[in-house]
């Protein structure tokens, strides 16, 4: 069975009217549709008991809807956006441990509510929507490997604009712009086989069975028509077969995780004083860890002497920078 979260009951309204669900508990509704949960904002308790509900019940997908604030002055008010890529805002700190749908548009939640400029500025660069519960929603259904899917209507800008409305005075219009949505969605895949999402595909390349791996998981996630864009630019390129299927590895995690592309491009400035200069330059791949890794082949003199101005060249403060945040992407 589906089960709906929301982090309001005035959100659900709508759903729980036309479903015509009844309360199991407080938070609660069941229907022939499936279950709607009321979470309440922020990721604590929804990660607290979300696990219970899906141990108890047969959960086989779970599809959040909600209001969340736009970060992005192009998005349009009233307008529902699926979600692609969930960051985290943890103790004022930006976190990551990025979690993945079929969406387009990035989300980041926040430890609280975007009320000021500075705020918003800092969480921009990451993603275009923020909200304050579906990055525990994603953490969840992770750990259950239980399909997630995640809408959100966006309500007002956030930042020195934020629209501090009454939520019980505006609920009912966008539950109902949220029911409408899902409706055309529900609609949709009625009418559709999901045709341009891949299930399988012959890559026209040799590669390791470790390569074929890692494409089988990606292939599901990206759209058809870019992945034979990709193939055709790579066959173009002369190259060996493996460093092609590299290559596609790289475009398809690219399109998929453009923030982190974007980061590892920063990254990869900041440490090119040290590359330069003979240094095999590791770091957290997850970007969830603060340090760096070097390795140096010494074969000389100068080769040391190279090595120690790269050192007191690089600047780690800027390298740090960019793990807790505070970088233009």
């Amino acid at each position: 069975m589906a089960l709906y979260i929301f982090a309001h009951r005035g959100e659900a309204q709508t759903f729980i009217k036309n479903l015509r669900a009844t309360a199991l508990d407080k938070d609660l509704y069941q229907s022939n549709n499936g279950l709607i949960y009321i979470c309440s904002e922020g990721i604590y308790d929804v990660m607290c008991r979300l696990g219970s509900i899906l141990d108890k019940y047969q959960v086989s997908k779970v599809i959040n809807y909600g209001i969340a604030g736009a970060l992005n002055n192009k998005l349009k008010i009233n307008q529902v956006y699926s979600i692609r890529s969930i960051y985290l805002e943890n103790n004022n700190e930006i976190e990551f441990k990025s979690i993945t749908l079929n969406g387009d548009t990035d989300c980041i939640t926040a430890n609280k509510r975007v009320l000021d400029e500075s705020h918003k500025n800092k969480l921009l660069p990451i993603a275009d929507i923020v909200d304050r519960e579906i990055w525990g929603i994603a953490k969840v259904c992770q750990a259950y490997n239980i399909e997630l899917q995640s809408y959100k209507l966006i309500s007002d800008f956030a930042g020195a604009s934020t629209d501090c409305f009454d939520l019980k005075n505006t609920a009912q219009i966008f539950s109902d712009l949220m029911w409408n949505h899902f409706q055309a969605r529900e609609n949709l895949a009625t009418n559709e086989n999901n045709s341009r999402m891949i299930q399988s595909y012959e890559i026209p390349w040799d590669g390791t069975q470790y390569q074929k791996n890692i494409l089988d998981k990606l292939m599901k996630k990206i759209d058809k028509n870019q992945l034979e864009t990709f193939i055709q630019n790579i066959s173009e390129q002369n190259l060996a077969e493996k460093e092609k299927i590299n290559l596609l590895i790289e475009k398809i995690n690219n399109k998929l995780y453009p923030v982190q592309a974007k980061i590892k491009e920063k990254l990869k400035r900041e440490t090119k004083v040290l590359s330069d200069n003979g240094f095999q330059v590791i770091y957290d791949q997850k970007l969830e860890k603060k340090k760096i890794k070097l390795n140096l082949e010494v074969n000389s003199q100068k080769n040391i002497s190279d090595a120690i101005r790269a050192l007191e060249k690089f600047n780690y403060q800027s390298f740090n920078e960019i793990f807790e945040g505070n970088f233009d992407v």
